[in-house]
Order: structure tokens, then sequence, then C-alpha cells
């Protein structure tokens, strides 16, 4: 019990220190929202001063901050200064998509990750090196270089990926494919290193001595570095919900990501706020999950 409520006190802490940093930024950053929104002529100073004093851009960030506050309390993340909607429909629409794109990333990440690392490992030599050494080459290309090189590839050049324009099944698999590419090397390293480390401790030419088949063999030596790579592959998967915006823009994935980086761009503040407390809450509950899972599975990753 103590421990669940440590790391609940981690992922409030968390998910407030996130919200705090965006909440201030967004306000102190260069930039008024009501002077890009109201470009009809005539409008003068008085006009856009009467305008800020509605929306309480006119108050002290202190002031401003408690309001929000008592109002997400209600339920309640601002409306939107371009469309005019609430902000929680927006997210609540937008959130589904970038929950799929990152879980089929994630999918994609992990079979790469433990399915290329276990291999690897059983392999030994230069063929660990290499793959070591193509996961990082991998992860040090930017998403958004690889995402083109994807749709140059298979859109215009073979033509047998669909236009990577959407959110249907056909459309998620390059975004999805980008992301996996750039975020399976840490679980790849780690499956390997403890592979490496199982054996080289016996445990696979113990399991070969009881007679087991090969796939039994993988299968006990795999069960002995899950908590290391569930350690890892929590932050995985939490990286990729927070990071795909440079990939729903590239791949107009309608995510809140790209709603989030329109708003941002728009010095709108309501949705920027909004995406980042739920991004957050996400990022948060699934890296606190997932390091709870990891140390129950392999005690020796400790309690904190």
């Amino acid at each position: 019990m103590a421990l669940l409520l440590r790391r609940a006190a981690g992922v409030a802490g968390l998910i407030a220190a996130a919200f705090l940093v965006v909440f201030v930024l967004v306000r102190v950053l260069p930039g008024d929202p009501v002077a890009r929104l109201v470009v009809q002529p005539g409008v003068g100073a008085a006009e856009l001063a009467a305008i800020r004093a509605e929306l309480g851009l006119d108050r002290p960030v202190a002031v401003q901050l408690g309001a929000y506050l008592g109002a997400m309390a209600r339920g309640d993340l601002g409306r939107s200064l371009v469309t005019g909607r609430p902000v929680s429909a927006e997210i609540a629409a937008r959130l589904p998509a970038t929950l799929a794109l990152a879980g089929t990333a994630f999918g994609l990440a992990l079979v790469l990750g433990v399915g290329g690392g276990a291999a690897a490992a059983m392999a030994g030599g230069r063929v660990a090196a290499a793959a070591g050494t193509a996961a990082a080459v991998l992860g040090a290309v930017p998403t958004f270089a690889s995402g083109l090189f994807l749709i140059h590839i298979f859109y215009d050049r073979l033509g047998i990926a669909p236009a990577p324009f959407g959110a249907g099944a056909g459309q998620i698999v390059l975004p999805a494919l980008c992301m996996a590419l750039f975020a399976f090397g840490p679980i790849l390293r780690i499956t390997l290193g403890a592979m490496a480390g199982a054996i080289g401790g016996g445990a696979i030419e113990g399991a070969r001595a009881l007679g087991l088949s090969g796939a039994q063999t993988l299968g006990n030596a795999l069960r002995l570095v899950a908590g290391p790579v569930v350690a890892v592959a929590g932050p995985t998967l939490a990286y990729l919900i927070g990071a795909g915006v440079v990939v729903e823009r590239v791949f107009a994935w309608p995510g809140v990501g790209s709603y989030a980086l329109d708003a941002a761009l728009a010095a709108d503040h309501a949705p920027v706020q909004g995406v980042v407390l739920v991004l957050a809450g996400c990022i948060a509950v699934i890296g606190g999950a997932a390091a709870w899972v990891a140390q129950h599975l392999d005690p020796r990753l400790g309690d904190g």
C-alpha cells in the first residue's frame, strides 16, 4: 500500500509540474492571442483591451491559474479562441486517434525490440553487435525525415500504401511504423543485454540440459528478462503518446498532437493547456504502472 501511495503521489506531482510549467510559459512567451485573432480593420487598442478583459487575460497569472483550476474541477478545460468549441470536446474527439497511433507503434516496437533483441542475443557475436548498432542508428533519425522517406517509398514510388491523410485502418500503418522505428531501440538493447546475461548465467544451457525444446528454452529466457523489458517498455509507450506531434503533422493524422501544435502556433492557450494536462496524465499513469509491474516481475529493480 505504501508503494502504491508513493507512486500515486509521484504521478500527481508529475502531472501538476507539467501543467504549471506550460500554463506559465504560454502566458509569458511573446504572442497575443487576441491580437492574432482580431484582425478586422478599425479595431483599436481599447477594443482589444476589452476582449482581453472579457477573457480574463488581463489578470495576473496567479489569478488566471486559480480561475482555471476552479473551472477544471467542474470538468471545464476552457474554449478554443480559434474554433470556439470546448477544449474537452475537441480532446475527446481526437484522443482516440492519438492513442490508437501510439498503441500500434508500441506494438510494432515491442515486436521488433523483443524479437530482434532475443534473436540477436541467441546468435551472439557480430550479429548482436550489429543489431545494437542498427537500433542506435534508426533511433537517431528524426521522425519527420523517416516519415517523409516512408511516404516517398511506399506511397509515391511503390504505390502499396494508402494516401497518408486521414485516420483509417490503412493510413495508420506508415505513421505507426515511423514511430516504431524511432522507439524500438531501447527495447531491443535492454532485451539484448538481459538475454545475454541469461545466456551467460547458464539459463539457456540449463534449459537445454533438461531436454526442453528450442521454443520452451526461449520462453524461459524471455520470462527471466520480462522485468527489465517492462521497465523500459512503459516509458517507451508513454514517450510515443506524448511525442507524436511531428508524426501526426507529417501524416495529417487527426490526433491531439496536431491539434495542440495548431493551437500553439495561434497562441491559443486553452487547447495547449488541456492537451498537456491530458497527455501528462496518460504518461504519468503508464510510467507509474509499468514501474510497479516491472518491480513485481523482478524485485531486483527495487521499489523506487
